[in-house]
């Protein structure tokens, strides 16, 4: 047996139990050893050979040294155990089953010193192949998110001090900040779709947003060979949003999807997050297909708009289609043929060729793009830079930011698209959150708005509304609060004897 890890030298120690129940996590420890001792020295020591003590599946020394990995992934090293004290997690599951341990040696019987600068480069690069080979997301995990946690996360109690020192308000953006190729499909692609014919007899020939957006639905782990739905699915779901949306799903109909207001709607009732990206009609057309390329190259599909008459199908060697429309397809991959090698690929549920179909960059023309953000991968706000590598983002001062959860300094937290905005545009650090986000009905009490169910978060100074229409906005407060005293002043007055 040799190492998972291919940059690790493998020396097995005999504590492990066989198999595992799904690795959901990596959980980072360090060694608060009370004096020298080496990765070796630890790896070939009583304690991870003793048959009853502790071991992990991966030790990272402080100096230039290999990473040494003692247990095989595909088995369960015992370093974790069980949730303690204010855990949120299970306390009634032992968390070696589901996790790959690291340890991080640490001479100080506490913690206290911090990592070298090689044992933090070794670490971030651990991490990174670890989650890439099991599609374990790049964020801070919690109960319901697959992620990277500290051993304080489960044992608050009697490890509150592992890993102790460490860059925890800048690992996240490090690690997702790293170079890490996405896994690809056999055909190349960042995920696993069904084939998808739009045209049905007696149907609308215009219901391509829809059926790009339930692609977007469909999509499964590059990793596995199934999609999430099947051909079947994706008819019936595209078919269920063009009638809700434009009415008839008839062949007279020709209503198509209003983007971008249908199509995030879309979205966002799937429960698909999705960043928008700074394309439009007069963008340049190479800095377009550039920032496409980048977003795929990290494992992102983009849904564009195109116009019709600029689809030149590399394989059939032609113009395909005529008239003056507009089309949705998914630009799902990067070619790698000769001749074709960096044109891209698009799931384009019009032409009923196999899929995906390579289309000549040379001639496409986009209008509008967003990137799907997959479940496997972190979430990426409007202002993150795939060319840059990075969000370029603004975090509010004394606020902290893990990659998918936004703290305040009062201890609420924000996510999801509300920590999207505050991170995207101009925020008062001190405007800091009175509550959790959370379901509203209605949004407005005196707004009497189409679509008037969502969620809310208030804010010190700012309350956040997002619903299905709208996306996230700032609620007039003003409104609210003026007709909110009114009905005071009127209530108390009839309360008066």
């Amino acid at each position: 047996m040799g190492a998972d890890y291919s940059k690790a030298l493998w020396v097995a120690c005999k504590n492990f139990w066989p198999g595992n129940k799904g690795m959901d996590y990596v959980v980072i420890h360090a060694t608060a050893s009370g004096g020298v001792q080496t990765a070796m020295q630890l790896a070939t020591g009583s304690e991870f050979n003793d048959g009853q003590t502790a071991s992990v599946h991966y030790i990272n020394n402080r100096d230039t040294s290999q990473v040494i990995q003692v247990v095989s992934e595909a088995n369960s090293a015992w370093g974790n155990c069980c949730a303690t004290g204010n855990s949120p997690f299970d306390h009634n599951v032992n968390w070696n089953w589901k996790s790959i341990s690291i340890e991080n040696v640490k001479y100080s019987n506490d913690n206290s010193e911090p990592l070298t600068t090689w044992q933090y480069q070794n670490l971030l690069d651990l991490v990174r192949d670890i989650c890439h080979r099991h599609t374990i997301p790049l964020v801070h995990g919690s109960p319901t998110q697959r992620g990277i946690l500290f051993h304080h996360d489960l044992d608050p109690v009697n490890r509150a001090r592992c890993p102790g020192t460490f860059p925890y308000t800048t690992f996240f953006q490090d690690l997702q900040g790293g170079t890490t190729t996405p896994i690809l499909t056999p055909t190349h692609e960042v995920a696993v779709y069904p084939q998808s014919y739009q045209y049905e007899p007696n149907e609308t020939g215009d219901a391509c947003g829809f059926y790009a957006n339930a692609l977007a639905k469909a999509m499964g782990n590059p990793s596995g060979t199934q999609p999430a739905l099947t051909t079947e699915q994706v008819d019936v779901l595209a078919d269920q949003y063009y009638v809700q949306y434009n009415g008839q799903n008839a062949s007279w109909n020709t209503k198509g999807m209003a983007e971008p207001t249908q199509q995030e709607a879309m979205l966002n009732s799937l429960g698909i997050p999705f960043t928008h990206i700074a394309i439009d009609s007069n963008s340049d057309h190479n800095q377009d297909i550039a920032l496409i390329t980048a977003w795929l190259k990290l494992g992102y599909p983009v849904i564009v708009l195109i116009p019709t008459a600029s689809v030149y199908d590399m394989d059939v060697g032609a113009f395909i289609y005529g008239g003056s429309g507009n089309h949705f397809i998914t630009a799902s991959g990067i070619d790698v043929r000769p001749g074709f090698a960096g044109h891209l690929m698009y799931r384009d549920t019009a032409n009923n060729g196999p899929s995906p179909r390579t289309y000549s960059n040379d001639h496409i023309v986009i209008y509008h793009a967003i990137a799907i953000n997959p479940p496997w991968l972190p979430q990426r706000p409007d202002s993150f830079d795939p060319l840059q590598g990075g969000d370029q983002v603004e975090i509010p001062a004394g606020w902290k930011d893990d990659g998918t959860i936004l703290t305040a300094p009062n201890g609420h937290k924000v996510v999801r698209g509300f920590r999207n905005y505050i991170l995207t545009h101009p925020w008062d650090p001190g405007d800091v959150p009175q509550e959790e986000e959370h379901g509203q009905n209605p949004l407005e009490a005196y707004y009497n708005q189409p679509n008037n169910t969502g969620t809310q978060q208030i804010f010190l100074y700012t309350t956040l509304n997002w619903n299905t229409t709208r996306n996230v906005y700032k609620m007039g407060v003003g409104n609210e609060f003026l007709h909110t005293r009114n009905d005071l002043i009127a209530c108390r007055a009839g309360a008066k004897p």
